[in-house]
């Protein structure tokens, strides 16, 4: 292993020897590799700022709002890709590809969202609908009740809560169809 590799976990040093490349590339990934695993991100290797970030998810979200799912999608991606840690990405990447009826990748989007913030009910509601559109109605089932248990009793998920509730009533339904 190169020299640059040192204090990389076994694991990632696993990966390393699966990659044909060559010892800068080697030395590279090494980096990388360790500079995420303490908790950094591309962004800050990048010198991306947090206001850089942000004007890049008000494009995103802007082509979101104008329904131009493509370009939004490219937005949330570099966002996520540079940022791995913002929960708020995740869950504008999972939206645009949900409006895309991307759904799988959606879902993953959204669980990573939840991930990240568990505090919120929001992207587990949303892929309960992508799980529906998918027929995947046990699953749906699932991230449900994940969401009204998230939103408990906080008046500010209220909205959250009733459209989770309503959804689950029909998903449990259709699962019990299917039995």
């Amino acid at each position: 292993m190169a020299e640059t590799e040192a204090g990389v976990s076994e694991y990632a040093k696993d990966i390393l020897d699966t990659l044909e490349m060559n010892d800068e590339q080697r030395g590279m990934s090494g980096s990388i590799l360790k500079l995420l695993e303490n908790g950094g991100t591309l962004k800050d290797m990048n010198n991306l700022t947090d206001r850089d970030m942000e004007v890049i998810y008000s494009l995103g979200l802007n082509f979101y709002k104008s329904a131009k799912y493509d370009k939004a999608r490219s937005m949330f991606q570099f966002l996520c890709f540079y940022d791995h840690t913002n929960p708020k990405w995740w869950n504008g990447l999972g939206a645009t590809q949900q409006m895309l009826k991307d759904y799988e990748r959606a879902i993953n989007a959204f669980a990573y969202a939840t991930l990240l913030d568990v505090e919120n009910p929001q992207p587990q509601l949303q892929a309960g609908y992508c799980l529906m559109a998918l027929q995947k109605y046990e699953e749906a089932v699932s991230a449900l009740e994940g969401a009204i248990i998230t939103c408990g009793n906080d008046a500010s998920f209220a909205t959250f809560k009733t459209q989770a509730e309503t959804l689950l009533a029909t998903a449990e339904a259709k699962a019990e169809e299917e039995e």
